[in-house]
């Protein structure tokens, strides 16, 4: 499998991997599109091929994957992938990003098949929806992968650290997100057109900045990024020139993209809206940090170095207020709504989720930015909890069924919410413990006793493995039993790479990890992590790709 890995895991080999899945996509899409109009078919079918066109000249002409090997047809065996590597998330968390980056070429065609006919309609919405919605869902599985990929093999009991390949990922999932909520308006109320078709456009742009910032070798600090190489120049140019391309064919419909005067902020439109705003400036905001460490250097001649912690400063208002109108979206209506009649209904709601704050400060947790954003996850929650019961109490369990779609908009933001809860505690409420012991010794952590039994020795298929036993117990009981580990790689001599043992529970994540041992000493040194509420990123963000797909398999009319 691993060998299989090696296709995308280098660069020439994972932009031939782009290249034909750019291939495939597009081909699905002019079998798909095969009985509708024919000069709006070329027009999206000229704007994926340039796509596809450029990859395939990047795999041509400045990094050839068919380049013949230097030591000749048969090389010696080299040293293999780096251990980082060898983990079942290089073999679903690479493709899954790879699937959803190029799958917004899609919307972004039609966008643009749209713009070029003159058609505003909301057909190019409609008609895109499914690939929207399909990219969304594979890239948020492939950002996910990746954080429990950090998180299990990197050793540091975290699984996010705004690393700029990391955030390259997150940009065009934002702004797909926004995408995605402008197209309900459009298709519904054909408002925010200028916003939907822009928002096609940076969302694509992003995937090729994204690809630049992985691929140019500007990230030198980003442990993600592929080496230096002459990429960069060809991904900025083709980012100007489709993007000019589009522009202005967008200038050409600018009387027909405006929106009506009559807009109401008290609306379901407007709450849409809002959000949209939120989710640019989160993005515009998040770009300006992962640049400024380059720019600062390129300009300044000293490079600033912006730090985790000002990432999650810049981050939390916008995710706070992105909660907020998550809750207060199901409960607005179309149009325009009474200020009463919107009080009366959330409530109920405000109250149960203030219940759950509050339950937070009584069980010792009282970090200010995580009891609001606690209290606007738990409104998001309980909004689509009851908007949920409302579908079943109408139509009964098989709505979810027949309104697919509006059943997967109820699951997804559910699983976003359990996602977010799991985020805010995990990350604000986290404890560690190093210690060195000696073998046969216990220690207490939290509620648990840590039984450490003597350093064991083991060797596998291409790496020699130096294991410590732990048992864990509660109270009386045995819990789990626990095998940090130290591998070493005989073709990697000077180097070791760990190996964390950790236990899932609902309440959280017991973490150890194995950080040295000296037996001629009698002592073995390790690290001890609780995560409280770990697990729900993980079973959350399972339920919003469940909502996705769900979602997908709607498909509206057309005309």
């Amino acid at each position: 499998l691993y060998k299989l890995t090696a296709l995308w895991g280098g660069q020439a080999g994972s932009l031939l991997f782009w290249a034909w899945l750019a291939s495939i996509f597009i081909a699905i899409e002019v079998y798909r599109m095969r009985k509708h109009g024919k000069l709006y078919n070329s027009y999206m079918l000229i704007m994926g091929l340039f796509n596809a066109t450029f990859i395939l000249f990047l795999c041509t002409f400045v990094t050839n994957p068919f380049e013949v090997n230097p030591y000749g047809l048969f090389p010696p065996d080299g040293n293999g992938m780096n251990p980082m590597l060898q983990n079942p998330g290089m073999i679903i968390h690479p493709p899954l990003l790879y699937i959803g980056f190029v799958a917004y070429v899609i919307p972004f065609a039609h966008a643009f098949a749209s713009s070029a006919t003159h058609d505003t309609s909301a057909y190019w919405v409609k008609t895109s929806r499914s690939w929207s919605l399909f990219a969304w869902v594979l890239l948020t599985a492939g950002i996910v992968l990746g954080a429990w990929w950090a998180y299990v093999e990197l050793g540091w009991g975290g699984y996010w650290a705004w690393d700029p390949v990391e955030n390259a990922s997150l940009f065009p999932w934002i702004t797909g997100t926004a995408l995605l909520h402008a197209a309900v308006i459009y298709e519904r109320k054909l408002r925010l057109k200028s916003w939907a078709y822009l928002l096609a456009l940076i969302t694509f742009e992003l995937t090729i900045f994204g690809t630049y910032l992985t691929r140019s070798g500007i990230m030198t600090d980003s442990v993600h990024s592929f080496g230096k190489s002459a990429l960069g120049i060809f991904f900025l140019l083709f980012i100007f020139i489709s993007a000019a391309i589009f522009l202005v064919s967008m200038f050409n419909n600018r009387e027909t993209l405006k929106d009506p005067a009559d807009f109401n902020f008290i609306s379901r439109e407007g709450i849409f809206f809002l959000s949209i705003l939120c989710f640019v400036a989160l993005t515009l905001a998040l770009i300006f940090y992962t640049m400024l460490p380059v720019l600062s250097e390129m300009l300044l001649s000293d490079k600033i170095s912006v730090q985790q912690s000002s990432y999650n400063l810049v981050s939390t208002p916008f995710f706070i207020a992105i909660f907020l109108l998550a809750g207060l979206a199901p409960m607005m209506s179309f149009g325009q709504m009474q200020a009463g009649k919107l009080m009366k209904t959330y409530l109920p709601i405000f109250i149960c989720a203030l219940a759950v704050t509050i339950f937070a400060i009584v069980t010792g947790h009282k970090r200010l930015a995580s009891l609001i954003l606690t209290l606007t996850a738990a409104t998001a929650l309980f909004s689509f909890l009851l908007l949920s019961v409302r579908m079943v109490k109408n139509g009964g369990v098989k709505v979810f069924i027949k309104n697919r779609r509006m059943a997967g908009v109820v699951i997804v933001h559910i699983g976003l919410a359990i996602t977010a809860f799991g985020v805010i505690f995990s990350g604000n409420y986290n404890r560690e413990l190093a210690m060195t012991v000696a073998p046969g010794t216990s220690f207490t952590f939290e509620e648990y006793t840590l039984n450490v039994d003597t350093v064991r020795h083991s060797e596998e298929a291409n790496y020699y493995s130096n294991y410590v036993p732990i048992q864990v117990m509660r109270g009386d009981s045995e819990l789990t039993k626990m095998y940090p580990e130290i591998r070493e790689y005989a073709n990697r001599p000077d180097q070791v790479f760990g190996e964390v043992a950790y236990n899932s529970m609902l309440k959280g994540d017991l973490y150890v990890i194995l950080n040295g041992y000296d037996l001629s000493k009698n002592m073995i040194q390790l690290t001890a992590i609780f995560q409280p509420l770990l697990s729900w990123i993980w079973v959350g963000s399972i339920i919003m790709c469940i909502g996705g797909l769900l979602g997908m398999t709607h498909r509206a009319k057309e005309s």
